[in-house]
C-alpha cells in the first residue's frame, strides 16, 4: 500500500517496499526532491516561496543575521545602508522607521538622532523659539531665554560685560558731575560753581563766568546816545542808528494818547538823514489847528534844504515851506489853522514827513535833530 509524502509543496506517492511497478522510480524522485528543497548544513541559497512560522515557543539562534544588498561586514544584525529597522506604532496605523541617511547619519522617522559622548535620556518636548538648557541630572530642557534675546548677541566676538565695562566706566565722584570723553574713554567734569556756565577752552570743556561774548558784531565806533539797529537779517550784525534815545522817550510820551475833548499836543523828535515820516492814530474825531517844527542841523554837509509836511493817512494836508539850513544854525517854523480847516476822523493817522534836498557839499549827508509839535483839538 502506498503513502503520500509532500516535499516543497509537491506530493509524492511512496509505494511499499517490493511493490511493482515502479517502486524504484518513485523512490529516486523523492531522494532528488529532498536534496534540492531541504536546508543543508553546508549552507548555500535557500529561497523561500512564503514566510516561515516557527511557532509561538521557539525562535532562531545564530551568530548573526544578514539582510539583502551590500550588508554590513560585522555585527549581529548586518544590513545594507538603504535597509531599515521598523516597528509598528501603538495605533497600528503606520510603521516607525530607524535607518541611516545618505550622509551616514542615524535617523528615526526622518529626524537626525543625536549621538553624544554621553547618552541623552528622558528628552521631553521642548518649547518653540526658546534656548535649550541642561537640568541637574544632565537632561535637556527648555530655558527662559527666547530666540529674540539670543539674536541680540549674534556677532559678538568677545565677552559682552567686558565690552560694556570698556564703553562706560563711571568716573563720577560728586553729585552734579558731568561725563565727557578723554582719549576715547569716559572722563569726569567736576560740577561747576554757582553762576558758572560750561564753555570750551582749547578744545576742552571748562566752567567759566558768564561773559558778554557771542555772535553779535557791531561797528568800530558809535555816537554816544545813539540807538543800535540790526544790520541785515541774520540777527548777528549791528549798526549805528540815526535815531537817539530821546526820540523813543518822545514817542513814549504820547502813548497812551489823550482821548478827552479839547486841545492836545503831539510832540515828536528824531534824527533825520533821509525822507522819513511819523504818524499817530487819532482816538476820536477833531481838527489840526497848529504845527511847529524846530531844526538843529549837524553832520558833515555844510548846508541843505529841508521841508516838513503835515499829513493825514500818508497824504499831505499842508506842504511846509522849503527851509535852507546850515550845520550848527537852528531854524524854527510855526503855523496855525482855523478849527475845522483840517478835520480828521477817529482812526485817521495824523503826522509829519520831513524831506531833505539840495545838498551843496559832499558827502551828501546832513543830520538833523528835529522836534515836531502838532496841535489838535478833539471834538
Amino acid at each position: 500500500m502506498s503513502q503520500s509524502i509532500v516535499i516543497n509543496g509537491v506530493t509524492y506517492s511512496q509505494p511499499d517496499q517490493g511493490t511493482y511497478p515502479p517502486w524504484g522510480d518513485v523512490q529516486a524522485a523523492i531522494i532528488v526532491a529532498l536534496a534540492q528543497t531541504t536546508l543543508q548544513r553546508t549552507g548555500g541559497s535557500f529561497t523561500l516561496t512564503a514566510e516561515t512560522d516557527f511557532g509561538a515557543t521557539y525562535g532562531l539562534k545564530a551568530v548573526y543575521f544578514k539582510g539583502a544588498g551590500t550588508a554590513a561586514g560585522a555585527g549581529t544584525l548586518r544590513l545594507a545602508r538603504g535597509s531599515s529597522i521598523r516597528w509598528r506604532n501603538e495605533g497600528n496605523t503606520d510603521d516607525l522607521t530607524l535607518g541611516v541617511s545618505a550622509e551616514n547619519e542615524l535617523e528615526y522617522e526622518g529626524a537626525l538622532v543625536l549621538v553624544t559622548p554621553a547618552p541623552v535620556a528622558n528628552l521631553e518636548p521642548l518649547t518653540n523659539s526658546r534656548a535649550v538648557i541642561t537640568t541637574g541630572g544632565g537632561l535637556l530642557s527648555t530655558g527662559s531665554t527666547t530666540a529674540t534675546e539670543i539674536g541680540y548677541v549674534n556677532g559678538v566676538t568677545s565677552a559682552i560685560q567686558t565690552q560694556i565695562n570698556a564703553k562706560l566706566t563711571n568716573p563720577m565722584t560728586t553729585n552734579g558731575d558731568l561725563v565727557a570723553q578723554a582719549a576715547g574713554v569716559p572722563a569726569r567734569i567736576p560740577v561747576g560753581g554757582n553762576g558758572l556756565v560750561l564753555t570750551v577752552v582749547s578744545g576742552a570743556p571748562a566752567w567759566a563766568a558768564v561773559a558778554g561774548t557771542g555772535d553779535v558784531v557791531g561797528p568800530s565806533s558809535a555816537v554816544d546816545g545813539d540807538i543800535a539797529a540790526f544790520d541785515g537779517t541774520t540777527g548777528k550784525l549791528l549798526k549805528v542808528s540815526t535815531r537817539e534815545f530821546s526820540s523813543l522817550v518822545a514817542m513814549a510820551e504820547i502813548t497812551p494818547l489823550y482821548t478827552g475833548a479839547g486841545t492836545f499836543y503831539l510832540s515828536l523828535s528824531n534824527y533825520i538823514t533821509t525822507n522819513d515820516a511819523w504818524r499817530k492814530v487819532m482816538p476820536r474825531a477833531g481838527s489840526v489847528v497848529g504845527c511847529s517844527v524846530y531844526y538843529y542841523p549837524y553832520g558833515t554837509a555844510t548846508s541843505s534844504d529841508v521841508q516838513t509836511n503835515l499829513q493825514k493817512n500818508g497824504s499831505n494836508l499842508i506842504s511846509g515851506p522849503v527851509q535852507a539850513v546850515t550845520v550848527g544854525t537852528p531854524v524854527a517854523n510855526y503855523q496855525t489853522f482855523a478849527r475845522g480847516t483840517y478835520p480828521f476822523s477817529a482812526g485817521d493817522q495824523i503826522g509829519v514827513q520831513q524831506v531833505t534836498t539840495n545838498y551843496v557839499s559832499a558827502p551828501s549827508t546832513i543830520n538833523m535833530r528835529t522836534t515836531y509839535t502838532i496841535e489838535v483839538v478833539f471834538d
